[in-house]
Order: structure tokens, then C-alpha cells, then sequence
């Protein structure tokens, strides 16, 4: 009861001279070459989008995928779960409260009746995985965009007051990669 009070009593996504925007862009893995490199390819254009038209400092992006190359200063390396889950840690660690948070899944989910994945080089994401991980930013505004086949089930499980969540999908039936990216960071 006193979290669902104190989530009433919260003003969500107001402008404030202080307010600070993170992003957090995770590129996943595919089993065809060719998508592999759509995948990077669209994470590398979302990151330069908000960096040249939104004024992002390096600061203020993390960019986690695989097969990166080490001498790209935009990458901050694999886009392993332990990874995402140290980027989020360290990012938690500077954030304040009414901050905003936006988080791009790129590439492949998978659903069944266990539960929805985002699939990532070694074991993948969970829903739930990622549920637990963005509770602990229950001060901050979240806007979360998963571009992924089979996305919609993420979005029962990452709801909440503070949040957005775009999904590429209507269901978790839709198995078939999308292409939901590359027209939404063609309007961003």
C-alpha cells in the first residue's frame, strides 16, 4: 500500500532544470549473419541520433553488444546479462530521482509459457530477469522500447506508474524478427 501511495503522490515525467537522461541501448544476438549486423547497425544509428540531434554525452549512453569492435569508443562492450546488469548497477549509482531513463531492446525475443526472453549472447534476459533489475528505479521515469519479436509480454511484467513500454509486437506468437527499429529511429 505505502508504494502505491507514494507512486500516486509522484509527478512522472515532469521537466525539471536539474533533470538528467540516460539511455541504455542493448543490442542482442540473431542466428543469421545478415540480421546480426542489422542489429548493430541500427543500435550504432541510435546512438549516434542521440548523441549529434539530442545532445547525449558519452556519459549519459551505454551502448552493451557483441561482436564489437574494441576500438569503438561508443561501445561499452558485450551485451551479456552480466554485463547489462553492471551498466544498470553503475548507472543506478549516479542517477537522482525524477531522472529519466530510456532503455532499447534491439534484436530477438522468444515467448512461451514460461515466459518471454530478450536473446543475448550466452544465457538470455528474462521479462522477469529485467523486472527485478529496473525495480531498484523506482525514483526515476523509464521509458522502455523493445524492438524485439515477441515483445508484448515484457510489457504486463515491466508496467508500472513511471513507466512507458513500446512493444514491437502484438503478441508472443510473433516469433519473425522486425524491423519495428528501423523506422522508430528513423522518426526519433
Amino acid at each position: 500500500f505505502t508504494t502505491l501511495a507514494s507512486a500516486q503522490q509522484r509527478d512522472y515525467f515532469v521537466p525539471r532544470p536539474s533533470l538528467q537522461k540516460y539511455v541504455v541501448i542493448l543490442a542482442g544476438a540473431a542466428v543469421e549473419e545478415e540480421y546480426k549486423k542489422q542489429i548493430n547497425s541500427w543500435a550504432l544509428l541510435l546512438h549516434d541520433i542521440l548523441s549529434r540531434n539530442y545532445r547525449y554525452e558519452a556519459d549519459q549512453i551505454v551502448l552493451l553488444m557483441d561482436q564489437a569492435d574494441p576500438a569503438d569508443a561508443r561501445i561499452y562492450g558485450s551485451s551479456r546479462a552480466e554485463n547489462i546488469r553492471d551498466e544498470l548497477r553503475a548507472l543506478k549509482e549516479v542517477v537522482n530521482p525524477g531522472d529519466q531513463i530510456f532503455i532499447f531492446l534491439l534484436g530477438h525475443g522468444t515467448s512461451n509459457e514460461e515466459g518471454a526472453k530478450f536473446v543475448i549472447p550466452g544465457a538470455d534476459i528474462t521479462a522477469r530477469d529485467l523486472a527485478v533489475m529496473l525495480d531498484t528505479f523506482s525514483e526515476q521515469d523509464i521509458v522502455l522500447v523493445n524492438a524485439t519479436s515477441s515483445s508484448y509480454p515484457f510489457c504486463q511484467l515491466l508496467s508500472g506508474p513511471g513507466r512507458v513500454i513500446v512493444s514491437a509486437t502484438r503478441s508472443g506468437a510473433e516469433k519473425y524478427d522486425t524491423v519495428f527499429a528501423e523506422f522508430f529511429i528513423n522518426i526519433i
